[in-house]
């Protein structure tokens, strides 16, 4: 894409921001702590006017004569992000007219970008789901002005299937078919996982994978990403040991020769130890589902009252 040149509302923009980055912070704690909440007001707002230029954009063809596959190609390419932050800034850019009072509330500092981003993504989840029930932003910022954007992520998964019950559990089957993993082995057999999982698949690894990769002892001094590792190796060889796999595909899988007798002494203590961590991650499991179904009955439709002294 070429013969556009920058306008001159951006360049001045961006001639002040860079101003900005070469005077030096203040390092005190109030002033600095002062200094990064409106800070990150005023770059929310940024990403808010960002997500409207892009949604005009992508409503245009030039991203297809420049190779780009898609907007969100177009972004991840040329703005130097993520296909989830690119995705983020379309929805809310598209959404602008569904989210008006949300816009105000992170304006004012009340709620951040990403939880506008949600808010907008639930928007764009209900008109796609082919309901004809209007969408109301107000109760989803009411929780968003309490929960962190974490919080509230998980929140939005059951106010979703709350208001559109039929369109959520569609959806979750459509991501059910789309897990993906894929195992590449490296120099010296180092194996190479990646994969993505839907959202009852990722959770029930996660319970399982999670009492795994507590520290043994006080000198275990191992990081949690190694600690996850271990978790997953250890499950594995209780598949094995424990016939399951056999069952399944009719003979028992070997591992090498000499592998399997470096790791022969080190199953035991597996096995005592995954005996002992079954119980805790299936009540785990089953209190996390109990609760999502709590809030999901109980929590979805309240409503919390306004601040005292705070309009919307």
């Amino acid at each position: 894409m070429t013969g556009a040149s920058v306008s001159e509302s951006v360049l001045r923009l961006v001639r002040q921001i860079e101003e900005f980055c070469a005077e030096p912070a203040r390092d005190t704690g109030p002033e600095a702590a002062a200094d990064l909440r409106e800070l990150s007001r005023g770059r929310c707002m940024l990403d808010l006017k960002f997500s409207e230029m892009a949604a005009a954009f992508a409503a245009t063809d030039p991203y297809d004569a420049d190779g780009s596959l898609s907007p969100i190609h177009w972004l991840r390419l040329n703005c130097h992000m993520t296909s989830g932050a690119a995705g983020d800034r379309l929805a809310v850019g598209e959404q602008v007219a569904s989210v008006p009072q949300s816009i105000e509330a992170m304006a004012g500092g009340d709620i951040g970008f990403s939880h506008l981003a949600l808010i907008a993504r639930e928007a764009i989840a209900l008109q796609e789901s082919g309901s004809k029930r209007p969408f109301d932003e107000t109760p989803l910022l009411y929780k968003a002005m309490d929960f962190t954007v974490g919080r509230f992520r998980n929140y939005c998964h059951h106010y979703r299937h709350s208001v559109d019950p039929e369109g959520y559990a569609k959806q979750e089957a459509e991501t059910s078919q789309a897990r993906a993993l894929s195992l590449t082995t490296g120099e010296g057999g180092v194996l190479w996982i990646r994969g993505v999982l839907d959202a009852e698949g990722g959770a029930t690894l996660r319970t399982a994978l999670e009492p795994l990769a507590k520290r043994n002892a006080k000198g275990d001094d191992r990081r949690l990403d190694r600690r996850l590792a271990d978790g997953l190796v250890e499950m594995a060889h209780h598949a094995l040991d424990g016939g399951a796999l056999a069952q399944r595909v009719g003979q028992r899988p070997h591992l090498p020769g000499a592998i399997s007798a470096d790791l022969s002494q080190g199953r035991r203590k597996i096995g005592v130890r995954l005996q002992r961590d079954a119980n805790v991650a299936q009540r785990r499991f089953t209190g996390d589902r109990r609760r999502a179904h709590d809030a999901q009955d109980s929590g979805v439709h309240q409503a919390r009252p306004q601040r005292e002294g705070q309009g919307m």
